[in-house]
Protein backbone atom coordinates (compact mmCIF):
# COMPACT_ATOMS: atom_id res chain seq x y z
CA UNK A 1 0.00 0.00 0.00
CA UNK A 2 1.51 3.47 -1.13
CA UNK A 3 1.54 6.11 1.51
CA UNK A 4 1.34 9.68 1.12
CA UNK A 5 3.95 11.72 1.05
CA UNK A 6 4.01 14.87 3.62
CA UNK A 7 3.66 17.85 1.76
CA UNK A 8 5.75 20.92 2.82
CA UNK A 9 3.45 23.24 4.14
CA UNK A 10 4.77 26.93 2.83
CA UNK A 11 2.80 29.09 4.83
CA UNK A 12 4.48 27.06 8.11
CA UNK A 13 7.45 26.50 6.53
CA UNK A 14 7.71 30.19 6.45
CA UNK A 15 6.54 31.16 9.97
CA UNK A 16 9.32 28.30 11.39
CA UNK A 17 11.64 30.57 9.35
CA UNK A 18 10.82 33.49 11.18
CA UNK A 19 11.05 31.58 14.59
CA UNK A 20 14.17 30.21 13.69
CA UNK A 21 15.60 33.35 13.01
CA UNK A 22 15.08 34.93 16.24
CA UNK A 23 16.48 31.97 18.37
CA UNK A 24 19.12 31.59 16.09
CA UNK A 25 19.69 35.43 16.90
CA UNK A 26 19.53 34.68 20.59
CA UNK A 27 21.81 31.34 20.83
CA UNK A 28 24.67 33.29 18.77
CA UNK A 29 24.74 35.64 21.76
CA UNK A 30 25.01 33.57 24.23
CA UNK A 31 21.37 32.57 25.28
CA UNK A 32 21.30 28.85 26.02
CA UNK A 33 18.68 26.38 25.06
CA UNK A 34 17.40 26.04 28.66
CA UNK A 35 16.28 29.40 28.69
CA UNK A 36 15.11 29.60 25.19
CA UNK A 37 12.50 27.13 26.45
CA UNK A 38 12.34 28.91 29.62
CA UNK A 39 11.31 31.99 27.94
CA UNK A 40 9.19 30.20 25.04
CA UNK A 41 7.04 29.36 28.00
CA UNK A 42 6.96 32.44 30.02
CA UNK A 43 5.90 34.15 26.16
CA UNK A 44 2.87 31.80 25.58
CA UNK A 45 1.65 32.47 29.08
CA UNK A 46 2.06 36.55 28.33
CA UNK A 47 0.26 35.62 25.64
CA UNK A 48 -2.77 33.83 26.83
CA UNK A 49 -3.24 36.78 28.90
CA UNK A 50 -3.38 39.48 26.15
CA UNK A 51 -6.18 41.22 25.21
CA UNK A 52 -5.77 41.26 21.52
CA UNK A 53 -7.18 38.27 19.48
CA UNK A 54 -5.92 35.89 17.24
CA UNK A 55 -6.75 36.45 13.74
CA UNK A 56 -7.46 33.41 11.23
CA UNK A 57 -4.94 34.49 8.63
CA UNK A 58 -1.38 34.74 9.51
CA UNK A 59 1.97 34.88 7.34
CA UNK A 60 1.44 33.89 4.01
CA UNK A 61 4.54 31.43 1.96
CA UNK A 62 5.24 33.29 -1.19
CA UNK A 63 6.54 36.50 -2.14
CA UNK A 64 3.60 38.06 -3.35
CA UNK A 65 4.27 40.86 -1.51
CA UNK A 66 7.58 41.70 -3.29
CA UNK A 67 6.74 40.91 -6.49
CA UNK A 68 3.73 42.79 -6.58
CA UNK A 69 5.44 46.19 -5.08
CA UNK A 70 8.08 45.40 -8.65
CA UNK A 71 4.80 45.30 -10.56
CA UNK A 72 3.85 49.07 -9.29
CA UNK A 73 7.27 50.06 -9.88
CA UNK A 74 7.42 49.03 -13.49
CA UNK A 75 3.74 50.78 -14.11
CA UNK A 76 6.18 53.83 -13.03
CA UNK A 77 9.19 52.94 -15.14
CA UNK A 78 7.85 51.55 -18.33
CA UNK A 79 8.24 53.75 -20.96
CA UNK A 80 4.99 52.36 -22.76
CA UNK A 81 2.74 52.97 -19.15
CA UNK A 82 3.35 56.40 -18.54
CA UNK A 83 2.74 59.64 -20.23
CA UNK A 84 5.09 62.71 -21.26
CA UNK A 85 5.17 64.02 -17.66
CA UNK A 86 6.43 60.59 -16.20
CA UNK A 87 3.64 59.25 -14.50
CA UNK A 88 1.57 56.27 -14.73
CA UNK A 89 -1.04 56.07 -17.53
CA UNK A 90 -4.90 54.61 -16.33
CA UNK A 91 -5.16 50.85 -17.06
CA UNK A 92 -8.20 48.84 -17.91
CA UNK A 93 -8.22 46.52 -14.56
CA UNK A 94 -7.53 43.05 -16.22
CA UNK A 95 -7.33 41.54 -19.60
CA UNK A 96 -4.30 41.68 -22.06
CA UNK A 97 -1.64 44.13 -22.16
CA UNK A 98 -1.93 46.99 -20.84
CA UNK A 99 -3.94 46.11 -18.54
CA UNK A 100 -3.18 45.77 -14.61
CA UNK A 101 -3.84 42.30 -14.83
CA UNK A 102 -1.29 41.86 -17.48
CA UNK A 103 1.31 43.31 -15.12
CA UNK A 104 0.77 41.04 -12.20
CA UNK A 105 0.72 38.21 -14.90
CA UNK A 106 4.08 39.34 -15.80
CA UNK A 107 5.61 38.86 -12.40
CA UNK A 108 3.74 36.04 -12.01
CA UNK A 109 2.48 37.33 -8.38
CA UNK A 110 -0.46 34.95 -8.36
CA UNK A 111 -1.45 31.63 -9.98
CA UNK A 112 -5.27 33.40 -10.42
CA UNK A 113 -4.05 36.46 -11.84
CA UNK A 114 -7.82 37.87 -12.54
CA UNK A 115 -8.86 37.02 -9.14
CA UNK A 116 -5.88 38.66 -7.35
CA UNK A 117 -6.05 41.64 -9.39
CA UNK A 118 -9.50 42.31 -8.38
CA UNK A 119 -8.89 42.23 -4.97
CA UNK A 120 -6.49 44.83 -5.44
CA UNK A 121 -9.08 47.34 -5.49
CA UNK A 122 -10.74 46.31 -2.33
CA UNK A 123 -7.17 46.51 -0.74
CA UNK A 124 -7.12 49.72 -2.38
CA UNK A 125 -3.88 49.61 -3.84
CA UNK A 126 -5.59 50.62 -6.55
CA UNK A 127 -7.47 53.71 -7.96
CA UNK A 128 -9.99 54.19 -10.13
CA UNK A 129 -9.42 57.26 -12.76
CA UNK A 130 -12.34 59.19 -14.09
CA UNK A 131 -12.38 57.13 -17.32
CA UNK A 132 -12.89 54.26 -15.39
CA UNK A 133 -9.95 52.51 -15.62
CA UNK A 134 -7.18 52.26 -12.59
CA UNK A 135 -4.15 53.93 -11.44
CA UNK A 136 -1.72 52.98 -8.91
CA UNK A 137 -2.91 54.44 -5.04
CA UNK A 138 0.86 55.17 -4.82
CA UNK A 139 4.27 54.36 -5.93
CA UNK A 140 5.03 52.22 -2.82
CA UNK A 141 2.98 49.16 -1.72
CA UNK A 142 0.80 50.38 1.51
CA UNK A 143 -1.56 48.22 2.48
CA UNK A 144 -4.17 49.45 4.99
CA UNK A 145 -5.61 46.11 6.06
CA UNK A 146 -4.72 42.93 8.34
CA UNK A 147 -4.07 41.11 5.03
CA UNK A 148 -1.25 38.52 4.72
CA UNK A 149 0.47 40.76 2.50
CA UNK A 150 1.13 42.54 5.88
CA UNK A 151 1.80 39.55 7.85
CA UNK A 152 4.29 38.40 5.11
CA UNK A 153 6.08 42.02 5.04
CA UNK A 154 6.74 42.34 9.32
CA UNK A 155 7.89 38.77 9.60
CA UNK A 156 10.23 39.41 6.32
CA UNK A 157 11.29 42.51 8.32
CA UNK A 158 12.41 40.47 11.15
CA UNK A 159 13.67 37.90 9.54
CA UNK A 160 16.23 40.41 7.85
CA UNK A 161 16.97 42.56 10.73
CA UNK A 162 18.18 39.46 12.91
CA UNK A 163 20.19 38.28 9.72
CA UNK A 164 21.77 41.24 8.91
CA UNK A 165 22.54 41.54 13.05
CA UNK A 166 24.47 38.14 12.67
CA UNK A 167 26.32 38.76 9.31
CA UNK A 168 27.94 41.79 10.60
CA UNK A 169 29.21 40.69 14.08
CA UNK A 170 30.90 37.25 11.60
CA UNK A 171 31.86 39.75 9.27
CA UNK A 172 35.77 38.48 8.46
CA UNK A 173 36.21 42.26 8.04
CA UNK A 174 34.33 45.97 8.09
CA UNK A 175 33.95 45.71 4.20
CA UNK A 176 31.22 43.09 4.59
CA UNK A 177 29.31 44.96 6.77
CA UNK A 178 25.44 45.93 6.05
CA UNK A 179 24.16 49.37 7.46
CA UNK A 180 22.59 48.74 10.33
CA UNK A 181 22.18 52.02 12.30
CA UNK A 182 19.58 53.67 14.91
CA UNK A 183 18.98 56.75 15.96
CA UNK A 184 16.95 57.75 18.71
CA UNK A 185 16.12 59.83 22.33
CA UNK A 186 14.45 58.54 25.30
CA UNK A 187 12.54 62.09 25.71
CA UNK A 188 10.80 63.49 22.81
CA UNK A 189 7.82 65.66 23.59
CA UNK A 190 4.65 64.22 22.52
CA UNK A 191 3.66 67.54 20.98
CA UNK A 192 6.71 66.39 18.86
CA UNK A 193 5.50 63.20 17.55
CA UNK A 194 3.82 64.80 14.51
CA UNK A 195 6.55 66.72 13.37
CA UNK A 196 8.86 63.92 13.72
CA UNK A 197 6.31 61.26 11.59
CA UNK A 198 6.08 64.32 8.82
CA UNK A 199 9.87 64.39 9.14
CA UNK A 200 10.86 60.83 9.15
CA UNK A 201 8.47 60.10 6.33
CA UNK A 202 9.61 62.81 3.98
CA UNK A 203 13.25 61.49 4.58
CA UNK A 204 12.28 57.85 4.08
CA UNK A 205 10.47 58.25 1.16
CA UNK A 206 13.58 60.26 -0.43
CA UNK A 207 16.09 57.46 0.79
CA UNK A 208 14.07 54.56 0.12
CA UNK A 209 12.93 56.11 -3.80
CA UNK A 210 17.03 56.67 -4.34
CA UNK A 211 17.87 52.95 -3.26
CA UNK A 212 14.91 52.27 -5.16
CA UNK A 213 16.22 53.68 -8.64
CA UNK A 214 19.99 52.11 -8.36
CA UNK A 215 18.04 48.79 -7.38
CA UNK A 216 15.98 48.79 -9.88
CA UNK A 217 18.56 49.76 -12.21
CA UNK A 218 21.18 46.64 -11.44
CA UNK A 219 18.54 44.69 -11.41
CA UNK A 220 18.72 41.71 -13.70
CA UNK A 221 15.93 40.92 -16.46
CA UNK A 222 14.16 37.75 -15.70
CA UNK A 223 15.85 34.79 -17.35
CA UNK A 224 18.81 36.33 -17.77
CA UNK A 225 21.80 33.84 -17.87
CA UNK A 226 23.45 35.62 -15.48
CA UNK A 227 20.51 34.48 -13.03
CA UNK A 228 22.55 32.01 -10.95
CA UNK A 229 25.05 34.38 -9.73
CA UNK A 230 22.41 36.94 -8.63
CA UNK A 231 20.90 37.45 -4.69
CA UNK A 232 18.66 39.64 -3.29
CA UNK A 233 18.88 42.79 -1.53
CA UNK A 234 17.19 45.73 -0.28
CA UNK A 235 16.66 47.57 2.64
CA UNK A 236 14.05 48.30 4.93
CA UNK A 237 13.44 51.43 6.56
CA UNK A 238 10.80 52.18 9.33
CA UNK A 239 10.16 54.78 12.22
CA UNK A 240 9.29 54.12 15.79
CA UNK A 241 8.21 55.29 19.21
CA UNK A 242 7.64 54.23 22.54
CA UNK A 243 5.39 55.03 25.61
CA UNK A 244 5.22 57.75 27.97
CA UNK A 245 8.52 57.92 30.20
Amino acid sequence: MKTKKNRPNKKRDFQFQVVFALLQYLHRVGVTEKELRALATRAFAELKRSTVPARKSSAAGSTEAAKLATAIQRWYRDRSLVDIDGEPIALRLLGPAPSVEWLVKRERVAKNSERFTRNLVKLKVLKRSSNGKFLPAGRHLIVRDHHPFLAEHHARSVIRLLNTARSNVCAASPAEFLIERCADVPRLPRKKLQAFREFTNLQGEAFIDTVNDWLESNNLVRNSKTGSRAAEAGVHVFAFYGGRH
